[in-house]
C-alpha cells in the first residue's frame, strides 16, 4: 500500500470520529436544554403555586377580618359606640375648620390694621392742592393761548374736562381719616379754581367754558363729597376759616356752578352751630382747629 493511500485511510477514519463526536455532543446539548427547559417550567409552575397560596391566604384573612367584624357589629352597644365614633370624628373636623377660620379672620383683622396704621401713617404730613390750581390756571391762561377763536371753538370741551379733572383730583386724595389740614386745603383750593373759571370774563374760550361750567356739576358735587367726610367740629371751623372764601365765589359765579349756594348754606348752618354752643351731638364746646 502506498503512502498516499495510507495517509487518505487516516484522513478519513479522522473525520469519521470527529463526525461522531459532534453528533454525540449535540445530542447532548439537546438533552441539556430540554431538562433545563423542564426545570424552568417546574420552578414556573411551583412558583405560581406560591403565589396562588399566598392569594388565597389573603382572601382568607380578609373574609375572617370581616366576619369577625360583623360579629362585633352583632353585639350589644356596637351599632351606637360606631356612631359616636364617627361623631367624634365630625366635630374633630369641625373643630379643625373652625379653628383654621378663626386663624384666617385673625389674619385678615391684622392685615386691615396695618393698612389702617399705614394710611394714618400716611397722612401724617398734610397734603396741598396748589399745584392743581397752577394746572387750571395754565389751561385757561396759557395752554390754548395762541389760537384763533375759530381754532378754540373744537378743544372748548378738552379744556373743561382737563380743569373738572383737576376738581376730581383733589377730591379722590381726602378720605375720612385725613388730616384737618389736608381737607381744609382741599376745600380752599377748590374755591380758588371756581375763582378762576368765573373771572374769565375776557376771551372767547374762558366765556365757553364758563358756559359748560354752568351746567357742570364736578365742583359743587366735589365739595359736597368733602363736606360729607368732614366731623361736625371740622365743619365748623372750617366755616370760620374759609367763609370769605366761599361767600366770595358764591358772589362771583352769576349763575355758574348751580347748586354752589347748597355747600355754602351747609358752612353757614355749621357756623351758626358754633356760635350756639358747638356740636350738638357731642355736647362739647366748639374746639378751634387751626390754632
Amino acid at each position: 500500500m502506498h503512502h498516499a493511500d495510507i495517509y487518505a485511510t487516516i484522513q478519513k477514519e479522522l473525520a469519521q470520529e470527529a463526525i461522531g463526536k459532534h453528533a454525540t455532543q449535540s445530542s447532548l446539548f439537546e438533552h441539556l436544554a430540554a431538562q433545563s427547559r423542564d426545570e424552568y417550567r417546574a420552578a414556573a409552575d411551583r412558583d405560581y403555586a406560591i403565589a396562588a397560596a399566598y392569594a388565597a391566604q389573603a382572601v382568607q384573612n380578609q373574609q375572617r377580618q370581616q366576619y369577625q367584624q360583623y360579629q362585633q357589629n352583632l353585639q350589644p352597644g356596637a351599632i351606637e359606640k360606631k356612631h359616636n365614633q364617627v361623631e367624634e370624628e365630625v366635630e374633630e373636623e369641625s373643630e379643625d375648620e373652625q379653628e383654621e377660620e378663626e386663624e384666617e379672620e385673625e389674619d385678615e383683622q391684622e392685615e386691615e390694621e396695618e393698612e389702617d396704621e399705614q394710611e394714618e401713617e400716611e397722612e401724617e404730613e398734610p397734603l396741598t392742592f396748589a399745584q392743581n390750581t397752577n394746572r387750571v390756571e395754565y389751561i385757561l391762561h396759557t395752554r390754548y393761548a395762541g389760537l384763533r377763536d375759530s381754532q378754540q371753538s373744537h378743544i372748548i370741551v378738552e379744556a373743561a374736562t382737563k380743569i373738572e379733572d383737576q376738581i376730581e383730583n383733589i377730591a379722590s386724595q381726602v378720605r375720612n381719616t385725613s388730616a384737618f389740614e389736608t381737607k381744609s386745603e382741599a376745600v380752599f383750593e377748590l374755591c380758588n379754581i371756581g375763582r378762576l373759571v368765573v373771572q374769565q370774563t375776557n376771551g372767547y374760550l374762558g366765556s365757553k367754558i364758563q358756559d359748560h361750567m354752568s351746567y357742570s356739576s364736578v365742583l359743587v358735587s366735589s365739595l359736597q363729597a368733602l363736606c360729607c367726610k368732614l366731623e361736625e367740629r371740622e365743619m365748623m371751623a372750617m366755616s370760620r376759616m374759609l367763609k370769605n372764601d366761599l361767600e366770595q365765589l358764591d358772589k362771583e359765579r352769576e349763575g355758574c356752578f348751580e347748586g354752589f349756594d347748597v355747600v355754602v348754606e351747609q358752612f353757614r348752618q355749621a357756623a351758626a352751630g358754633m356760635r350756639e354752643g358747638g356740636p350738638k351731638r357731642s355736647g362739647a364746646a366748639a374746639i378751634d382747629l387751626t390754632s
